[in-house]
């Protein structure tokens, strides 16, 4: 096969056509604008009910996250385009093959339509949810950790979480494995949402996964967490509160690090810094555990393409439960919460997402922001 005729010929966007496809390509992004517009309006009235907040750096957040998007996009694209090289098994050099079509998915207009707006909009959103973050204690102080121990112990029959994990997640390469699948959520998350946002075919699932994400940190990572404010068990200890049931965990991972390393630790200290002023504040926030509500959001969004993927999915947000425990970071019930809160926010996300493609096909029935940018 040759090599040019599996890849399609990208559209392209003449500059008289850019302002006219630019508002067409927001307007098909409608109710992620609405989200991150009713955040903005959430972080503005919370700086007038609480003028003594510290303002996070914008630029500092904003670099951060462009950084990983720029470290993540581009080994997305590689990938997705070798594996359709791949398939499509083209005669003569791979590399020649794999470069045209990375250069066609580039350039292809639909593509470009429907990913560049979830960026432009995720990188003020991030920035948003970090300031928020960060000025949890302040407006909310650390309340619920006695709580939250006290139920973990009731639901666990008498133990915590992490002791009855211990047998299985306290050997130390288990623990560094953990946090190397701890840390890589990260890139697997990005890798996922620019996968969905930089799809061709502006499809309903797609709609509902992004709008489902922006969701998560939103109610989650910031109302929920500012409602139910908790450090975490590995900040037990500096925040005063004894005795310290935690310092076996906290010893274990200590240990452990001495052997393979665990760098929960560090990011611990980081926090911890920020938090008392030696550092610029990052934030500290228990309950509900955003990796466990994103990996069951994963979950989710890869079940609807297949049952294989969602299964191996599902194999990993376990993990990401268990990790979460035996890494110091989380309660049992931070994940608790989050796995129906994320159920709900994807049953609430399907209804918006059907609610604006049906306005899309019919914009003049509807008279929504589609039609008007049209």
């Amino acid at each position: 096969m040759p090599t040019e005729s599996f890849a399609l010929k990208a559209e392209r966007t003449t500059p008289q056509e850019l302002p006219v496809s630019v508002r067409q390509a927001f307007a098909s992004h409608r109710t992620i604008v609405g989200i991150v517009a009713a955040q903005a309006a959430m972080t503005l009235a919370l700086a007038i009910l609480y003028p003594g907040t510290n303002a996070i750096g914008p630029r500092h957040v904003a670099s951060t996250t462009l950084g990983l998007l720029i470290l993540v996009l581009p080994l997305c694209i590689v990938a997705l385009c070798l594996r359709r090289v791949a398939r499509a098994r083209p005669e003569g050099s791979a590399t020649v093959a794999l470069i045209g079509e990375i250069g066609t998915y580039l350039s292809d207009r639909d593509r470009l339509r429907n990913g560049l707006p979830v960026l432009v909009l995720f990188i003020p959103f991030m920035t948003l949810f970090a300031h928020l973050k960060a000025n949890i204690p302040a407006i909310q102080p650390f309340a619920w950790d006695e709580t939250f121990t006290l139920w973990d112990r009731t639901l666990f029959l008498g133990h915590l979480p992490y002791e009855v994990l211990a047998p299985v997640m306290s050997h130390p390469l288990v623990l560094s494995v953990t946090d190397i699948l701890y840390v890589g959520w990260f890139y697997l998350m990005w890798g996922v949402l620019l996968a969905c946002a930089f799809q061709k075919q502006g499809s309903e699932l797609r709609t509902r996964y992004i709008v489902a994400f922006f969701l998560v940190w939103l109610l989650q990572g910031n109302v929920l967490a500012l409602l139910l404010s908790s450090a975490g068990p590995c900040f037990y200890a500096p925040l005063g509160l004894s005795p310290d049931p935690y310092q076996p965990l906290m010893a274990t991972l200590r240990a452990a690090d001495a052997e393979w390393p665990i760098f929960a630790l560090t990011m611990q200290d980081m926090l911890w810094s920020g938090h008392v002023g030696a550092s610029e504040p990052m934030g500290i926030s228990a309950m509900p555990s955003l990796h466990n509500a994103v990996a069951v959001l994963m979950v989710l969004g890869a079940w609807r393409i297949g049952r294989a993927l969602g299964l191996a999915f599902a194999a990993y947000a376990l993990w990401i439960f268990a990790g979460s425990i035996s890494l110091g970071w989380h309660y049992a019930v931070d994940g608790f919460v989050a796995l129906p809160a994320t159920v709900a926010i994807w049953i609430a996300s399907g209804w918006l997402a059907r609610r604006q493609h049906r306005s899309d096909l019919h914009p003049a029935a509807t008279g929504g922001l589609a039609a008007q940018a049209r």
